[in-house]
């Protein structure tokens, strides 16, 4: 009877390694994801200051009709090219103006860069090694945060990826097969420079010629860098907005857009994000987590093992996009996102060097349990910060805490050490499984509750102002969501003597003379009863 129980669990877990290996090389997969990226998409409200910028100038676009430059609170906007916006209208033109119809078009583009990793890694390895490495990278921290996000971040890397992605094939198969390839890499720079810049030409061009400086293959780097057709068709598809809205807007589209929020952003610190060049060392554990303990591994065996031509690739864009933004000036998070997609290939291509539980289990257990123990941290600062707008904020937010919060991590803590304990199941595969449960946690637990927290007084002032006989100003508090979910622009500027005022509660005290209307959760609505001493307004 024990050697029929023990060949029957023995042959159900090998069913079941089986069935994971068929789901990995299936494109099935990629439908799954695609799916799992669109449930719950408008669940949580936009996040300031990214999403609702780029939300309400949407807006804004649509309320103008003005489909060639955008604005923001009545003022012109140049952080972004024009790409996202465009999508994000027409989908807004269809679903209404929502969460989910801004961040329908970034849900897009991360399912079909998951589909462009996909493809990529079944030619170069196999289809189940590619399996893995989208696995890997749709359920990662800060991809998850971007698959969801109203921004243009998905958009560029999508296009970042495809375009690296064919330079690769056209510096290593043969001449007659890679003229068309070159010629579609050309085809993704020039909309990734519709999405977000110049930087959509300097990744793939540095990486492509720092892999040429490894392999000596200088014949085919010049052939794919020096393509007059290639540079035509890119040119063809960014120089016309670029050209409409300089002509729109003259120098000033040159000051805001080329110098201030592209040169500028390498040359000195913008809106606070400034760091160190050691800054993306702590940051990247954030950026794999919860895969970050085999990133770790994967960057001490790298003197270990002989480089492929994949191999060396990955690395010089890996390597590439993580000096050139510590040496940047503006440091974010998800810039190294940028370079991340080739990490995620090597930890597929050498998933068999797995061979530590801590490595997975850790990260994601540690991360877990700090938002676990949110609530005593949200009391414990109520009770001794003297940041008067943070605590009431935590105070109005503490009750979506609840057990049900609590329960839900609770379950995914102790889903994560069971499968880590599978000892049947080859340790790459019980790393896939704790990355599928981290990002279930993260995603419709611990984001929603961030989410209440801090965006849900803005959505209850914007119901509030709606019952306003005018439309408030924003002063001193960069909440741009505010405006989308009023549905109206809303100026930001000093307020008036019998205006109403959407600002902090930090900034009452600033305030002249008023009436308190509105007060929850760290924001408040105010009408003057006097005008602002001059000294005062700025």
């Amino acid at each position: 009877m024990r050697e029929a129980a023990s060949f029957i669990n023995a042959n159900s877990r090998w069913e079941f390694t089986k069935g994971l290996q068929l789901l990995l090389a299936s494109p099935w997969l990629l439908l799954i994801i695609a799916a799992y990226f669109l449930l719950g998409l408008g669940a949580v409200p936009l996040f300031d200051l990214d999403e609702g910028a780029f939300s309400a100038a949407t807006m804004e676009m649509l309320q103008r009709g003005d489909y060639v430059t955008t604005y923001m609170g009545g003022e012109l906007r140049f952080d972004k090219p024009i790409l996202i916006y465009w999508l994000q209208a027409l989908s807004v033109s269809n679903f209404g103006l929502n969460e989910f119809a801004l961040r329908l078009p970034s849900a897009i583009c991360a399912s079909l860069w998951c589909a462009a990793v996909w493809f990529f890694v079944r030619t170069q390895l196999d289809a189940s090694r590619a399996g893995t490495a989208v696995i890997l990278l749709a359920s990662s921290l800060v991809f998850s945060m971007i698959a969801r996000a109203a921004t243009a971040d998905a958009l560029l890397n999508l296009f970042i990826c495809l375009a690296l992605f064919d330079a690769y094939r056209a510096l290593t198969v043969e001449e007659f097969a890679a003229r068309k390839i070159r010629l579609r890499a050309y085809l993704w720079v020039g909309l990734g420079v519709l999405a977000k810049g110049p930087i959509a030409i300097l990744l793939p061009v540095a990486i492509s010629t720092l892999f040429s400086v490894f392999t000596g293959n200088w014949r085919a780097w010049w052939r794919l860098m020096f393509n007059p057709l290639g540079w035509l068709l890119a040119s063809v598809i960014f120089v016309p907005w670029y050209v409409a809205e300089y002509l729109a807007q003259g120098q000033a589209f040159i000051d805001g857009f080329i110098l201030k929020h592209n040169l500028s952003r390498f040359s000195s610190t913008m809106e606070g994000h400034g760091g160190h060049w050691y800054y993306y060392l702590p940051v990247s554990l954030l950026v794999f987590m919860p895969a970050s303990g085999f990133f770790v591994q994967l960057m001490i065996s790298l003197r270990k093992h002989a480089l492929s031509p994949l191999d060396l690739f990955c690395w010089c864009w890996f390597g590439f996009v993580w000096v050139f933004f510590s040496f940047s000036n503006t440091q974010l998070p998800h810039y190294l996102l940028y370079g991340a997609t080739p990490v995620f290939i090597l930890m597929a291509r050498q998933r068999e060097q797995l061979k530590n539980i801590w490595v997975v289990v850790i990260p994601a257990c540690m991360f877990l349990l700090l938002f676990l123990c949110l609530p005593e941290i949200a009391a414990q600062q109520i009770a001794t910060s003297k940041k008067v707008e943070l605590v009431a904020m935590l105070q109005t937010g503490l009750p979506y805490l609840d057990m049900t919060y609590r329960l839900t991590l609770a379950i995914a803590l102790l889903s994560i050490i069971l499968v880590s304990c599978w000892r049947s199941l080859p340790l790459w595969q019980r790393q896939l499984w704790v990355s599928v449960i981290f990002t279930i946690s993260f995603v419709h637990s611990i984001l929603p509750a961030y989410g209440a927290i801090q965006q849900q007084p803005v959505r209850a002032a914007a119901e509030f102002a709606r019952h306003l006989p005018q439309t408030p100003v924003m002063w001193r508090h960069d909440m741009p969501s505010f405006s989308v979910y009023l549905g109206k622009v809303v100026e930001i500027r000093t307020p008036q003597m019998g205006e109403w005022v959407f600002t902090g509660l930090d900034q009452r005290k600033n305030l002249p003379e008023h009436e308190l209307l509105f007060n929850q959760g760290g924001v408040i609505i105010a009408q003057l009863i006097k005008p602002f001493a001059r000294a005062k307004e700025l």
